[in-house]
């Protein structure tokens, strides 16, 4: 998976833009931000369909509802928004948020704390065998008594049992040191193995579904936003189990669901469903077969009715937010969190344009299912 570095020009570029468009747009519109919980999710084999409501309040003109604290792996071409109550959807805009990015789930943050003691506990251990060893070398440093003066039997033997039995103390006790500090480098190993897999190595910017509508007067209204995030699915598998060789065996149907969302699914209704959200829509080009010996049976598969690829920087870097659109129509969509797109293309498109703020502008005429690009950098922008 490509991890989007922005350089210092385009982020300098972006905020130009943005401080342009507010200055010239005084009257934006008031924006709300809504938080929501997920209620309904139907998991795929591959990829799952979220739900969330929410009751709001609209005061009479028009206003933009932010949902914000969504997952970032959102498909965007999915996301549909129903409204219940008298007024008018004018707009659904999907984007991401890098400059608030996810809030890290509980189970994150206390494995963060375990993280944290251990590493405080190694430190202590280091601590502890280095005086140890001071103590040993500080021994053995004084370890020759009476210097040229003839020393008794029993002062010897006072000395080397004193010598002896406080060496193997300190030997014993640093055994027991580097015991414990094996074992607490292999907790540390092991919490930050499940601290990367549960975090991943990049900090992830939060979803975004901006809702705009317009209200002749006041109005309660209930939204109701869908989309399909990745990350997620389920894998059927069964259980057999046989009580006594003279009986049928039982055969269980389960299936194991899985998800990484970076949003947690709390108390929420579940349907598993074998469907294909992915699956495209265009209905195939039927061609009339005329029944004779010399004819060859016509074939009613496209050759490409959907295109995904990876849009990348000069630097080979992913471009999020870039803009892909089928030419001559208005039938496009944007690159993900990693640069990457998907988009069903109609019988009659033929090429694909792909544009940038600060890129070239690029037109490729669709030449398979996958098609990855490199814009370059517009000079004079």
């Amino acid at each position: 998976m490509y991890t989007p570095i922005f350089n210092s020009k385009r982020l300098a570029l972006s905020l130009l833009f943005f401080a342009i468009f507010q200055m010239a747009s005084p009257n934006s519109i008031p924006e709300i931000v809504v938080k929501t919980k997920v209620e309904d999710v139907t998991v795929f084999l591959e990829n799952a369909q979220i739900t969330r409501r929410k009751w709001i309040d609209v005061p009479a003109g028009t206003r933009a509802f932010n949902f914000t604290g969504l997952s970032p792996f959102i498909q965007a071409k999915s996301v549909q928004v129903k409204l219940k109550g008298n007024v008018t959807l004018l707009a659904v805009n999907h984007q991401q948020d890098y400059l608030d990015p996810l809030k890290k789930s509980d189970a994150l943050l206390v494995l963060e704390m375990q993280l944290k003691a251990i590493s405080a506990k190694i430190d202590l251990l280091k601590t502890r065998k280095e005086i140890i060893a001071e103590e040993i070398t500080f021994l053995n440093a004084n370890r020759d008594i009476g210097g040229n003066e003839a020393i008794s039997v029993t002062t010897l033997k006072e000395a080397t049992n004193f010598y002896s039995e406080q060496l193997s103390k300190l030997k014993i006790k640093l055994l027991g040191l580097e015991e414990q500090h094996l074992n607490a480098l292999t907790e540390q190993e092991e919490i930050e193995n499940q601290i990367n897999a549960m975090a991943g190595s990049k900090e992830m910017a939060k979803g975004e579904v901006i809702v705009k509508v317009k209200a002749d007067k006041p109005a309660r209204i209930q939204v109701e936003l869908t989309y399909v995030v990745g990350n997620a699915g389920w894998l059927p598998f069964y259980d057999i189990r046989a009580e006594r060789i003279d009986n049928p065996l039982l055969l269980g149907y389960k299936a194991k669901v899985r998800q990484d969302t970076k949003v947690d699914w709390d108390n929420v209704k579940i349907r598993l469903s074998t469907a294909d959200p992915t699956a495209s829509g265009v209905s195939p080009e039927l061609i009339p077969y005329l029944l004779d010996y010399t004819r060859v049976p016509p074939s009613y598969t496209r050759n490409v009715d959907q295109v995904s690829g990876v849009v990348l920087d000069q630097d080979n870097l992913p471009l999020p937010g870039a803009n892909v659109v089928v030419q001559g129509t208005t039938i496009g969509t944007q690159t993900d969190f990693d640069g990457r797109y998907n988009l069903t293309v109609p019988k009659t498109g033929g090429s694909l344009v792909f544009s940038y703020i600060g890129q070239k502008t690029l037109v490729r005429n669709i030449s398979g299912r996958n098609m990855n690009v490199r814009m370059e950098e517009e000079a004079e922008a």
